[in-house]
């Protein structure tokens, strides 16, 4: 009996180790990030990347708080990449799930951003002007004429 005991303790034991494992490989991609991420805090490209992770997951609530992480954490005069484009996925995120006003509201602070170049504020102007048109014609669909 002690033997079977002991086969039933060391069987668990290994399914725990089993099942830490299997937590451990389905989290690698978001480890290996965080460790990038540590690494070089700016790197745009990586933070994408993150975002990927969480949207490939389905994970709205994950998504958006790695947006809101990366857009406070990147300096644009130490950024490797681009990182207007953050704030625009940002905003583009919150305008397909519906959120117009949340994507309102990214794109304004965009525009607060001190960006390397004019080129990324402009382009930020421009995606601005790009929703509202999107909304516009979405509201003339819906048979609002004024288009609000």
């Amino acid at each position: 009996d002690e033997e079977e005991e002991d086969m039933d303790v060391e069987g668990n034991d290994m399914d725990l180790r089993l099942a830490r494992l299997e937590h451990l490989m389905e989290r690698r991609p978001i480890l290996l990030s965080s460790v990038l991420l540590r690494q070089n805090p700016h790197n745009v490209a990586e933070w994408h990347k993150r975002v990927k992770l969480y949207k490939d997951a389905n994970d709205a609530r994950n998504v958006i708080q790695t947006f809101a992480e990366a857009v406070k954490t990147v300096d644009p005069e130490h950024a490797t990449g681009k990182p207007h484009t953050l704030w625009l996925s940002f905003a583009e995120f919150y305008e397909t799930h519906g959120d117009i006003d949340s994507s309102r509201q990214i794109l304004e602070k965009a525009c607060a951003v001190e960006y390397k170049t004019v080129d990324d504020l402009a382009s930020v102007f421009c995606s601005w002007g790009e929703m509202e048109l999107r909304q516009a014609e979405v509201a003339t669909e819906e048979g609002d004429p004024d288009g609000a």
